[in-house]
């Protein structure tokens, strides 16, 4: 797409899925936030799965701009039926730490659900509240995809040689519940 060079992708494995379990697609609602989230729903004997991606704007983009890509991501990954699992990865240009939820109707702090876990935990930035948002609309959990602090492929700030915690797999909250 011309002007914006970010872009994600979902690649399906024909081996696994055939063209009969698509049974849709769903992309960005606005022209600003094309190539920056999708999704697939998938239907097999087996399972019935949206399989979603996205690649939030960084902390210095408006304001705007970063709360239309959050409320895109929830629109694709809303509507579908309870027996749909919902799950996906995300560069959320954010890092999510411990504390507790925006909404004061949103669950204790000690919710797993709508935090990131203790262990290296990163303190709260701009696009976090979003996420958190996200998180609790949706339904969903998410999990680090790589060591916090010190382990990190991802460098966060102008210079620094400190990783953060920035990228994310999500799934589906009643696949958590125990």
């Amino acid at each position: 797409q011309r002007g914006d060079p970010d872009g994600v992708a979902i690649v399906l494995d024909r081996a696994v899925f055939k063209d009969e379990d698509l049974r849709e697609r769903r992309d960005a609602p606005g022209k600003e936030i094309q190539g920056r989230m999708g999704g697939v729903h998938v239907k097999r004997n087996d399972s019935d799965l949206f399989l979603f991606v996205g690649y939030a704007f960084t902390r210095n983009a408006v304001k705007a701009q970063r709360r239309r890509f959050w409320e895109g991501l929830a629109q694709i990954c809303s509507g579908f039926a309870d027996r749909v699992q919902m799950i996906g990865g995300l560069d959320a240009n954010t890092h999510v730490g411990t504390k507790p939820a925006v909404k004061t109707s949103d669950p204790p702090e000690e919710d797993p659900i709508t935090r990131i876990g203790t262990e290296g935990a990163e303190q709260d930035c701009a696009q976090a509240p979003e996420f958190r948002h996200l998180l609790w609309m949706a339904g969903l959990f998410a999990i680090n995809t790589f060591e916090g602090r010190g382990g990190s492929h991802t460098w966060w700030g102008f210079g620094d040689d400190e990783g953060h915690r920035i990228d994310y797999l999500l799934g589906d909250v009643r696949t958590h519940e125990t």
